[in-house]
């Protein structure tokens, strides 16, 4: 009886001094919540092999925002358990974990620079919590470059110093949304040195204008004083060791749409604005002459000015260069050349090329 009552008290010890142990696991699992090594970071810097520094800018649609959350030694009673990536304030990417996972947990995102105004300001925020409470976050900025040169050939009654009849109605035809305009108020005027001075600083190019396979004509072509922009032109303008685009920093074109006879007949002028190869970039342009009117007595012929409308209406909407061109041709019908054959444009590097709307995304859709 003393024996049995003696054996009680030993294992009443034995289990307080237990609880006591794990009291004590769990007060010091709880008392490192203080000093948690979460860590966070933007842009992730084991992207690109190890330089991923912010850009200057973001230009066009496919900009690649990415991150990292850290915390080494985790447990089950701390650890990340949920990890945000945001845009402006607007989370595209939030994650929630119910287990520790191995870390760097690392966020990557797609977006289309053109959902913001050119010149706009971009914060990319990364923010990370544990299950214990512990947070962290940071936050870095670049701006938007997105910038449209716009050429336009028309006759003097009409504000040009050319000889064609349209030049005035396609210039306002062509914006890109949220483009900012570089040539307002000298589309129909624009002569070659101006035009070759400013191609590096633009993104995006249209010109309504006269062309060969390896040029396109300034504001006053097919007049004395016009001068054609050569490949040549284009290709040392861009890569000037002074002026350049890299040496000025400015981001490569996205889109360049020569609306001109047999500018698209060979890649000369795609190779020329750097759009022939490359993600996310495209040179649209006519293999052979083509009217800018409709012919007289063909009523089925297409209106060149209005097919081009149409091309960058469905552009505006999300639409990729092959399926705008298609889908123009669906509503407008497709264009002619001189003799009424129907043509299509010649399209150089990415068919899958956007102007607005994330790259690879659905329509007006801006990330992925």
């Amino acid at each position: 009886m003393h024996t049995d009552r003696g054996c009680l008290l030993v294992r009443r010890r034995h289990i307080g001094s237990f609880c006591t142990v794990l009291l004590g696991l769990l007060m010091a699992l709880c008392s490192s919540v203080g000093n948690t090594q979460l860590s966070v970071g933007v842009p992730n810097p084991n992207r690109n092999g190890g330089n991923n520094p912010m850009p200057k800018w973001f230009s066009g649609t496919n900009c690649e925002v990415s991150g990292i959350a850290s915390m080494p030694n985790q447990t089950y009673f701390n650890f990340i358990n949920r990890v945000q990536l945001l845009i402006n304030g607007t989370a595209v990417w939030d994650n929630v974990y119910f287990i520790p996972l191995v870390t760097p947990i690392q966020p990557l995102v797609y977006f289309d620079s053109t959902h913001f105004n050119d010149a706009s300001q971009v914060t990319v925020t990364i923010n990370a919590w544990t299950n214990a409470g512990a947070t962290a976050t940071t936050s870095k900025v670049a701006t938007t470059y997105n910038k449209e040169h716009i050429l336009g050939n028309a006759l003097e009654i009409n504000g040009g110093k050319g000889h064609l009849l349209k030049g005035q109605d396609a210039i306002f035809n062509c914006e890109i949304e949220h483009h900012a305009l570089l040539d307002q108020g000298i589309e129909l005027t624009q002569l070659k040195p101006n035009i070759v001075a400013s191609i590096p600083t633009g993104t995006a190019y249209y010109a309504w204008t006269h062309g060969t396979n390896n040029s396109y004509g300034d504001a006053r072509t097919n007049d004395a004083a016009g001068q054609w922009v050569t490949n040549i032109n284009v290709s040392d303008s861009i890569t000037d060791a002074t002026n350049g685009k890299i040496a000025k920093q400015y981001p490569p074109y996205n889109f360049v749409f020569l609306d001109s006879c047999s500018c698209g007949a060979i890649n000369s002028l795609a190779v020329a604005f750097g759009v022939a190869v490359g993600v996310d970039r495209a040179f649209v342009g006519w293999a052979v002459p083509v009217p800018e009117i409709p012919r007289v007595g063909h009523p089925d012929d297409v209106d060149p000015v209005l097919w081009s409308k149409t091309l960058f209406q469905n552009l505006n909407s999300g639409k990729t260069v092959e399926t705008a061109i298609n889908d123009t041709n669906t509503a407008q019908g497709q264009m002619q050349d001189l003799t009424g054959q129907r043509i299509n444009p010649s399209i150089y590097g990415d068919h899958a090329t956007k102007v607005h709307g994330v790259y690879s995304g659905s329509l007006l859709a801006w990330y992925r």
